[in-house]
């Protein structure tokens, strides 16, 4: 599990982060990062666009997903891979998201996929 403590002392992220963290802020390209927060924490990705599953319950509140959040975060990503589109940035993955019939909303680089509760 990324936060595991080492039987070294520390965590893995401590381990992790001083070695991932400069290749990552390397990369020129789009990153859509779809990591759960433990595992995001083990290095950033400047620029990178990310993703929170939201579930919302007909009351219009609204809860992070767990259980089922690789789930959507996957089908995010298979739809990311098989369009012709080359989005750029978090609007035109928001876009993308949008067209296929997600709910999709965005701040800046994140974004929020709602799903119903």
């Amino acid at each position: 599990m990324a936060g595991s403590a080492l039987p070294s002392g520390g965590t893995l992220a401590a381990r992790w982060r001083p070695v991932l963290e400069p290749v990552l802020a390397g990369v020129d390209d789009l990153v859509v990062d779809l990591r759960s927060g433990s595992y995001a924490a083990l290095a950033r990705v400047p620029g990178a666009v990310t993703v929170t599953v939201l579930a919302e319950r007909p009351d219009g509140s609204r809860s992070v997903v767990s259980h089922h959040n690789k789930s959507h975060k996957g089908a995010l990503a298979r739809l990311l891979a098989t369009t012709r589109a080359e989005p750029s940035d978090a609007a035109a993955v928001a876009r993308i998201a949008r067209k296929a019939g997600h709910t999709v909303e965005r701040n800046g680089t994140h974004l929020d996929l709602v799903i119903p509760a």
